[in-house]
């Protein structure tokens, strides 16, 4: 049998490849894809606005069904015909900071490189070999799309957790992309408060629709006085930065309550350069923090909110486009009045 692959050779520039179909071998599981979503990542590359992956295999935020399994697979859960997610960082299990539960952070994480030849994750192929630690199956009947889109909601259970936010709490989320949707899901799954700050009228409308508190236009509303009023004067207990640079980090600092936290969500590019009140800080006692991608717990975690119906992500699917109008589906991608496009397989 004969795997497609898409590669992405540079700005607006992808195309397809054929390659053995691999086997597993000892602890390895074959998939075959049924739906790849398009993240920013691999938007970033077909665009050119980033340019030191090419050439990239993208495609990570994917599903599909099992086909076969190596030997020494020991998930009894992961049997030829399941839906499946993917989790395509790589975990070595040995370093410190796998053995201390920050797996995410492995020391050891890659993709192994050969210059001038693709690499990548390679979800936006036909087929894929993974270790068997990187499948987690599915028991119910979830469509592959939402399937799919276990690995973003993973990495904002990561942001969710790391902040810990809990019942009662305000929690206020500058952007309402995908990403800060998923923020608002789950804080209200946690019993908060939700404030979505975002200019666009149809980002705004879709924060409405997925049932957020208050939604704040920040043309034509002070943000932070909204904020102050919506919380008694006291601001957010929580902020998520999940757009914007350098002035959204810096109102997230003029929003957050004291004793409270601000977490920058996702990589900005270019990095920008942040002017901070270092004193604001070491008076309130604001803890900034990142969150990077997911543990194996959170991405678990991700698919049981799936699984379970817990969490809704159709309204987050923009389109469904066949693998063979792969392109369309980059183009659509790039639209920023769409949410998650994504890419189903034959």
């Amino acid at each position: 049998m004969v795997n497609h692959q898409l590669v992405i050779w540079g700005p607006k520039k992808v195309g397809i490849i054929e390659s053995p179909v691999p086997e597993p071998r000892a602890e390895e599981v074959l998939v075959k894809i049924r739906a790849s979503a398009i993240c920013t990542w691999e938007q970033r590359a077909y665009s050119g606005s980033q340019q030191d992956s090419y050439p990239l295999l993208g495609g990570h935020e994917f599903s599909g069904e099992v086909v076969s399994v190596g030997p020494g697979v020991k998930n009894r859960d992961i049997t030829a015909g399941k839906t499946v997610a993917v989790a395509r960082l790589t975990r070595c299990g040995e370093c410190h900071n796998c053995r201390t539960g920050k797996d995410n952070l492995c020391l050891n994480t890659r993709f192994d490189r050969v210059e001038g030849k693709p690499f990548g994750p390679g979800g936006l192929s036909e087929y894929v070999v993974a270790p068997s630690y990187q499948i987690y199956p599915f028991s119910n009947n979830v469509s592959f799309e939402e399937a799919a889109l276990s690995e973003p909601l993973s990495c904002v259970v990561r942001s969710i957790r790391r902040a810990n936010v809990s019942f009662g709490q305000n929690v206020l989320v500058i952007g309402a992309g995908i990403m800060g949707l998923l923020h608002g899901l789950l804080a209200k799954l946690r019993g908060a408060t939700v404030i979505i700050s975002e200019p666009l009228e149809h980002r705004r409308s879709k924060a409405r629709e997925i049932g957020v508190d208050t939604v704040i236009n920040p043309k034509e509303e002070n943000v932070v006085e909204r904020a102050r009023e919506l919380t008694g004067g006291l601001g957010a207990d929580v902020v998520f930065v999940t757009a914007g640079g350098a002035a959204a980090i810096e109102e997230a600092l003029r929003l957050v309550a004291s004793g409270g936290t601000v977490v920058l969500y996702g990589a900005m590019y270019p990095p920008p350069m942040v002017t901070v009140d270092v004193n604001k800080i070491h008076h309130n006692e604001i803890t900034i923090t990142g969150t990077m991608s997911q543990t194996r717990e959170d991405f678990l975690i991700a698919t049981k909110l799936i699984d379970s119906g817990a969490i809704d992500l159709k309204p987050l699917i923009s389109a469904t486009i066949p693998f063979s109008q792969v392109e369309e589906a980059f183009q659509r991608a790039l639209d920023p009045t769409n949410y998650r496009i994504v890419v189903t397989m034959p």
